[in-house]
């Protein structure tokens, strides 16, 4: 259901051969016949837009106008149509003031000639095969795990940002984004407002991908294109990968015994309860290193959130919905979320943003049966309280000492294949003298 094709503002239609631009013409059709026929109306951006999707270089427009103007009212659809040109704007006057003269009674047939000509036009797209937006629609949909008035939504408004013929007709005349446009925004999608309300407090709002305002409704501008560019799929293989193995056996972090075996039984535990581990300290003393042993060593099914170079706390979100959704009945899986700060740091992300849906949706993440997470972090001083007491378990891991920086060195020694050439005075004396640490 979307495409980023920009489409240029003066495009005369979508009568190309191209799967895409047919599967677009489909929507729009679909869109504007449902507010026509709920909203009979007929102004000159409607005839504009309902010509681009008709495509002026056919005759649709004039046959639905010769079958809708009695012939007893004497009027040539052929002249009025070549006097006032090719341009969409001056042929959408010229029919607007040939029908007025005619009555009401026409006017309502002139519409409803048009609301059946764009339901043709959705039943020749419904047989279409497969295109790549559809196809990309499907992954974004089972990416993020969207219902199907989530992903119509997205779609819509992707649309009306992407296409600038969609976006006069739907936003700057119609308002659909906005409270007064309401109603032709539920109409064109289809929707109840219980439906409509169910997408603006579900997950699209949750991650932050949906902006939800008292005067307008949009999407997140990075996630906009995903929503109408089949070229943009790419953008969800970047959203995660699998734990990768760490360089060092967790045994010679220096993490004591006692600490390890209640974070393996809580990684673990089977049920549907929620299991979050939180593991902190400063940069380089080994919990990334911990974390991706931990997930190796009990041979469970690791994905590590991606995104954390992007400076984008809504990529991050929107990457650890996606391993959290992909996570959902699968007991065996657990989520690894790295300099996990900022999704943490409730406090300081509403001073900075205004964002008060960051805790609400910390704690819904928080509270979700059957997950398992481990959350990284350099310092919980700015974690408020109640979120931290939300960990079953918080594990503060300190810089390694020299005992574990010797282990540490003699493991890496060992695997490189070097360690013949250091005897153990050597190695005893750079574990003393240098503040060597798992990151290294």
């Amino acid at each position: 259901m979307r495409l980023r094709h920009r489409l240029r503002s003066d495009a005369p239609g979508l009568s190309g051969t191209d799967a895409n631009d047919r599967f677009m013409r489909s929507h729009c059709a679909l869109w504007a016949s449902r507010v026509l026929h709920r909203y009979p109306r007929l102004d000159r951006e409607t005839l504009e837009f309902v010509m681009w999707i008709l495509d002026p270089a056919t005759d649709s427009m004039r046959d639905i106008l010769a079958k809708a103007i009695p012939q007893r009212a004497g009027i040539d659809v052929d002249e009025i149509l070549v006097e006032c040109g090719s341009a969409p704007d001056e042929q959408a006057l010229a029919i607007i003031s040939t029908v007025g003269r005619l009555g009401s009674s026409v006017r309502s047939h002139v519409v409803r000639s048009i609301v059946n000509g764009l339901e043709s036009i959705v039943r020749t797209g419904a047989d279409s095969s497969p295109c790549p937006l559809a196809h990309s629609l499907e992954g974004v949909a089972a990416t993020y795990g969207l219902t199907d008035d989530d992903l119509d939504v997205g779609f819509f408004l992707g649309s009306m940002s992407s296409w600038s013929v969609i976006e006069r007709y739907f936003d700057s005349h119609l308002e659909c984004d906005r409270p007064a446009g309401r109603k032709y925004l539920l109409a064109a999608l289809g929707m109840s407002h219980a439906q409509m309300r169910g997408v603006l407090q579900g997950k699209l709002s949750r991650i932050g991908i949906l902006q939800v305002a008292q005067t307008w409704l949009s999407l997140d501008s990075e996630f906009a294109p995903l929503f109408s560019d089949p070229s943009e799929a790419a953008m969800l293989r970047g959203l995660h990968r699998a734990v990768p193995k760490p360089d060092l056996a967790i045994e010679h972090l220096g993490i004591e015994a006692t600490d390890l075996d209640i974070l393996k039984r809580l990684l673990t535990v089977e049920g549907d309860t929620s299991t979050h581990v939180l593991l902190y300290g400063p940069p380089g003393t080994g919990k990334t290193t911990l974390a991706r042993g931990l997930v190796h060593e009990l041979g469970l099914e690791g994905l590590e959130v991606m995104g954390r170079d992007e400076g984008t706390p809504i990529r991050r979100r929107s990457a650890l919905e996606a391993c959290l959704h992909m996570s959902e009945n699968r007991p065996n899986r657990v989520v690894l979320i790295d300099e996990a700060d900022h999704l943490l740091n409730t406090e300081s992300s509403w001073i900075s943003s205004g964002d008060t849906a960051d805790k609400a949706w910390l704690n819904d993440v928080l509270e979700r049966p059957g997950q398992r997470c481990l959350w990284i972090a350099n310092n919980t001083s700015e974690i408020e309280k109640a979120v931290q007491r939300r960990f079953d378990y918080s594990l503060e891991v300190p810089a390694p000492d020299q005992q574990a920086r010797r282990a540490m060195l003699e493991s890496v020694l060992r695997r490189k294949r070097i360690k013949r050439h250091f005897d153990q005075e050597h190695i005893r004396e750079f574990a003393r003298d240098f503040p060597v640490n798992p990151a290294v």
